[in-house]
């Protein structure tokens, strides 16, 4: 779907770029999830799920503080997110 300005479509943006980070995250490669959350919630910072996401990788490097901040944020953006208390 396009908009009348001919670029695409942005609703699903945020959801969208949460896969390069799950990606990394499969693999392990829990530095690099970290750099692509947190890109995604420089771009979109009221985002839950990219927080929540953010905290998994940083819980998964060792990066146990960072993991709570960035736990209770996602925790803040969308109380309902069950997802957000397990991390």
């Amino acid at each position: 779907m396009e908009e009348q300005t001919g670029e695409p479509a942005r609703a699903g943006l945020p959801e969208a770029a949460l896969n390069p980070g799950s990606r990394m995250m499969d693999q392990g490669a829990f530095a690099e999830a970290i750099v692509a959350y947190r890109k995604l919630i420089a771009l979109a910072p009221q985002f839950g799920p990219g927080y929540r996401n953010l905290a998994l990788a940083l819980e998964r490097d060792g990066k146990y503080t960072e993991a709570l901040s960035a736990c209770g944020r996602a925790i803040e953006l969308q109380p309902e997110d069950l997802e957000a208390y397990l991390v």
